[in-house]
C-alpha cells in the first residue's frame, strides 16, 4: 500500500517505509505524522533551493540590475523584462512543485 501512496517519489517512499502498520498484519495506511513529515521535507527542499538561488552574490546582482538604469535599459533592449534571476527562480520552484504533485506528494 505504501508503494501506491508514494507514487514513485523516493521521498514519500522512504517516509512510508519508516512507518509500521497500526497492527501486525493490518494494511498500511498513511498517518498524519507521515503526511506532516512529507510536507516538512518538501518545504525544507524548497527553502534550501531558494537559499542557494538567492545567495549573497545573487542578491548583489539583483541590486545591481535594480539600481543601474543603463544595465536595465540594455536588458530591456535585449528583450529581457523583469529580473531574469527571479524569473528563473520562479520557473524552478514551479517545476519542482509540479514534479512533486505528479509524483503524488501532497502540495498545497
Amino acid at each position: 500500500a505504501f508503494v501506491a501512496f508514494a507514487g514513485g517519489s523516493p521521498l514519500a517512499l522512504s517516509l512510508a517505509a519508516s512507518v509500521p502498520p497500526a497492527a501486525p498484519g493490518a494494511p498500511w495506511e498513511p498517518t498524519g505524522d507521515v503526511l506532516t513529515s512529507l510536507v516538512e521535507r518538501l518545504v525544507d527542499n524548497l527553502a534550501d533551493a531558494l537559499q542557494d538561488l538567492f545567495g549573497p552574490v545573487t542578491v548583489a546582482i539583483v541590486a545591481l540590475i535594480t539600481f543601474r538604469h543603463g544595465l536595465r535599459a540594455r536588458l530591456r533592449e535585449a528583450g529581457l523584462t523583469g529580473i531574469p534571476l527571479a524569473m528563473q527562480g520562479t520557473a524552478m520552484v514551479a517545476a519542482y512543485l509540479t514534479a512533486e504533485r505528479e509524483l503524488g506528494t501532497p502540495v498545497r
